[in-house]
C-alpha cells in the first residue's frame, strides 16, 4: 500500500469514527420560519444534551400563535420533546423515566443561563428566551 492509499485509508476511519452530534428532528406542520437568533442556542444545546444522555431530539412547535400570552408568535420559544416520551405501537405516548426528563429539563435550564425560560410539561419542554421574565 502506498502512502496516498494510507492516508485515504486513515481519513476515511476518522470520518467514520469522529463522533457525530444527532439531527435535532422538526416535527412535521412545524413552523420554523420567523425564528429570532435569541433562540437558536437553545437546539444547539438541545442537541448536545441528545448526544450526551442518548435520546432522540424533536422540537414539536415553534412559530405559532397563541391565544394566551406566549412567546410563540414572535419566534423566541420553541417546544421540544421531552426524551422520556416513547410512542407505542397504538400510537399513544408513554413516559419511561419522568425523572430523566427532569434532569434533561434542569441541564438545558442550567446550560443556556438566566435568560431562558426552561419548564417541563406533561408532554414537552418549553423554551423561551426571556430576558426580562416575562410570565410563560
Amino acid at each position: 500500500m502506498d502512502s496516498r492509499t494510507a492516508i485515504l485509508l486513515v481519513l476515511g476511519l476518522a470520518l467514520l469514527l469522529w463522533p457525530r452530534r444527532p439531527d435535532v428532528k422538526i416535527k412535521p406542520g412545524v413552523n420554523m420560519r420567523g425564528l429570532q437568533p435569541e433562540i437558536l442556542p437553545v437546539i444547539d444545546v438541545y442537541r448536545d444534551l441528545a448526544s450526551r444522555h442518548r435520546f432522540e431530539a424533536w422540537i414539536t412547535d415553534a412559530v405559532a400563535p397563541r391565544d394566551n400570552p406566549s412567546f410563540h408568535p414572535e419566534g423566541l420559544a420553541l417546544d421540544l420533546r421531552r426524551p422520556d416520551r416513547v410512542v407505542l405501537p397504538n400510537g399513544e405516548a408513554a413516559f419511561i423515566d419522568p425523572a430523566f426528563a427532569e434532569q434533561v429539563a434542569e441541564e438545558l435550564q442550567a446550560d443556556l443561563g438566566g435568560q431562558y425560560d426552561v419548564v417541563l410539561e406533561t408532554t414537552h419542554i418549553h423554551t423561551e428566551f426571556d430576558p426580562d421574565r416575562r410570565p410563560a
